[in-house]
């Protein structure tokens, strides 16, 4: 198969998972993805050099074609030419990660990360986790330091996700502690997934059962160890959550979670907690930051053949 015939191919495989790409527009992404993944970089020079070569084009012909892809439509040469709208790529990109989902396993671990480029860009992502790699499927690029709440921007990210993973999935959110908000928390739980946010140990939780506030490093745990409970967390009434509180020391960090499924939060805790995994299934060995292996006991949420870690 030529060069040209394997980029028919992709650009086929493109516009059917990204069926409301126009057919210049899939064409492009599927030459951006392919060019990328060979040149082993995303830069605009070194992709298009390859890509000449490959197919035999003129580099700067080609360069211009990559180039206008993420213009406006207002500053490509011609009169049809269309602005890709991002945003209505995150459902179908999500649709597409999941049609190569085991069918016997209806768990999906997700993370919220908002990462920076230098100081340019700041980058609010999710992505799908799995076997040891975060897979992008709806992200906003800001202007590094931009003034102004994330909390549209999240709460956008999200509602383009809402309805693409079936109902009767498990569905872990994951989010550092930087992160926390009570409205992503009560955001995620309205979209019908689990919330699994890190928070601060200088915070106050009451135990179910109890009425006396503690703070949480009060309950912290010898290292290797954690301690899991059903409490009321935050003592301001305002921002007060009913949920499962996990504290564990790897190093000392807090967690919570809304549903009370301890098996599940335990399995999780440990997944929170490890950079890697070594082997997949419930009761996961897992290689935790402080490189302490400890094993978890076996838990009711079953992962895929290589769990979902922590991204590092």
């Amino acid at each position: 198969m030529t060069c040209s015939e394997r980029v028919s191919q992709w650009t086929a495989t493109v516009s059917r998972q990204l069926p409301h790409l126009s057919r210049p527009q899939a064409r492009v992404l599927a030459l951006w993805s392919l060019g990328m993944v060979l040149a082993h970089s995303c830069g605009l020079s070194q992709v298009s050099a390859l890509l000449a070569l490959l197919l035999g084009q003129q580099e700067e012909t080609l360069r211009q074609r990559l180039r206008e892809w993420y213009y406006p439509a207002e500053d490509k040469a011609g009169k049809t030419r269309r602005t890709l709208e991002v945003e209505a790529c995150f459902a179908p990109l999500l649709r597409w990660v999941l049609a190569w989902w085991p069918e016997d396993h209806q768990e999906l671990a997700l993370a919220l990360d908002a990462t920076t480029l230098g100081q340019r860009f700041t980058v609010l992502c999710i992505s799908v986790l799995v076997r040891g790699c975060a897979i992008p499927v709806a992200w906003k690029v800001l202007a590094y330091n931009q003034k102004g709440s994330w909390q549209p921007h999240w709460q956008a990210l999200l509602a383009h996700l809402d309805g693409v993973i079936p109902a009767e999935w498990k569905v872990l959110v994951l989010a550092d502690r930087g992160l926390y908000a009570p409205w992503l928390y009560r955001q995620i739980v309205a979209q019908g997934w689990h919330p699994f946010l890190r928070i601060n140990l200088g915070a106050k939780a009451c135990v179910q059962g109890s009425d006396r506030w503690e703070w949480i490093s009060h309950w912290l745990p010898a290292v290797g160890e954690q301690w899991v409970q059903r409490v009321a967390c935050f003592a301001d009434r305002k921002t007060r959550l009913d949920c499962t509180l996990g504290v564990f020391a790897y190093p000392p960090e807090t967690v919570y979670s809304f549903r009370g499924d301890m098996n599940g939060i335990a399995c999780a805790l440990g997944l929170k907690g490890a950079s890697r995994t070594t082997n997949g299934g419930s009761g996961a060995g897992i290689i935790p930051r402080c490189s302490t292996p400890i094993v978890l006991p076996a838990c009711g949420w079953p992962w895929p053949s290589v769990p979902c870690g922590w991204w590092g």
